[in-house]
């Protein structure tokens, strides 16, 4: 029975054959589902990132950088079929096709307010607890989001 350097044996999702599931890209390790490796990578190698050489994003696994890299060439073979926007990774294309649906599964505890995406969600938090993450270097305002600051700083002269 193979062991964990522990001396523990393997949890029931570790696979011992070299050819089968999903590998760690950080060490030996294989296993059987998909969620077993992210929790693997989560506990084992949580400070290990991959970063973009284009524009330094950093991103937690080499599949996340794979589907960033598209970003930068354009291949986005994924369509919507209601309007025809395309996107880098089906789970974007997924996420996108909620705003065609009436399916707003993110819901605010404080105003009720649904959302499509857990990210509006998030800045949306970001009104009501006067966070404002984005400051502008010239003026020291706050913005909740890094699209408004930018917008802020042309008021300055700076694109």
């Amino acid at each position: 029975m193979h062991e964990e350097q522990n001396g523990k044996p393997p949890p029931a999702n570790h696979v011992v054959g070299p050819d089968e599931g999903y590998g760690c890209e950080f060490c030996a390790r294989r296993f059987t589902t998909r969620k077993g490796l992210g929790k693997h990578r989560s506990i084992r190698h949580r400070d290990k990132r991959y970063t973009c050489n284009v524009c330094s994003q950093d991103v937690p696994s080499a599949l996340s950088l794979e589907i960033h890299m598209k970003s930068h060439s354009g291949v986005r073979p994924f369509q919507c079929y209601e309007c025809g926007r395309n996107f880098s990774a089906r789970k974007f294309l997924a996420v996108h096709q909620r705003v065609h649906s009436s399916d707003k599964p993110y819901t605010c505890e404080l105003c009720f307010k649904s959302f499509t995406q857990k990210s509006t969600l998030t800045v949306h938090m970001r009104y009501h607890s006067g966070e404002r993450p984005y400051i502008c270097e010239v003026c020291n305002k706050g913005f909740v989001t890094r699209t408004l600051m930018k917008k802020h700083l042309r008021t300055h002269g700076i694109s």
